[in-house]
C-alpha cells in the first residue's frame, strides 16, 4: 500500500482578540508609521482604545485595577487643535535603536 501520511502539522491557537480602534484621519503623505510588537497581558502595559476623559469613571481604570497595570498609553483630542494628543513617545537614539516612553 501507499506510505502513510504524516499528520498535518498543529497550528498555535487562543481565544480571539479584540481591539477598539478610533477613527482617526489619514496621516499625511511622507509620515512614518511604526508598528511595535508589545508585552500583552504581562501587566507592563496597557492601551486605553477609547479618547481619554477624565470627568468619565469608565476610561479603562475598573481594567486596570484587576491587571494592576500602571503604565497605560491614552490618546485625546486637543480642544484647541482638534488633533489627537497622546502621553506615548518613540524616541529614536543615537544609534538608531527607538524606545517608547509612556506617561
Amino acid at each position: 500500500g501507499a506510505p502513510a501520511r504524516p499528520p498535518p502539522p498543529q497550528v498555535p491557537s487562543g481565544p480571539p482578540l479584540h481591539y477598539e480602534l478610533p477613527l482617526l484621519p489619514k496621516p499625511p503623505p511622507g509620515s512614518q508609521l511604526m508598528l511595535v510588537k508589545m508585552p500583552m497581558n504581562a501587566g507592563i502595559l496597557a492601551i486605553q482604545p477609547r479618547q481619554y476623559e477624565p470627568d468619565v469613571p469608565e476610561t479603562l481604570e475598573h481594567e486596570l485595577e484587576e491587571s494592576k497595570t500602571v503604565n497605560v498609553i491614552r490618546w485625546r483630542e486637543n480642544t484647541v487643535t482638534r488633533k489627537p494628543e497622546s502621553n506615548a513617545r518613540m524616541v529614536r537614539w543615537s544609534d538608531g535603536s527607538m524606545t517608547l516612553h509612556v506617561g
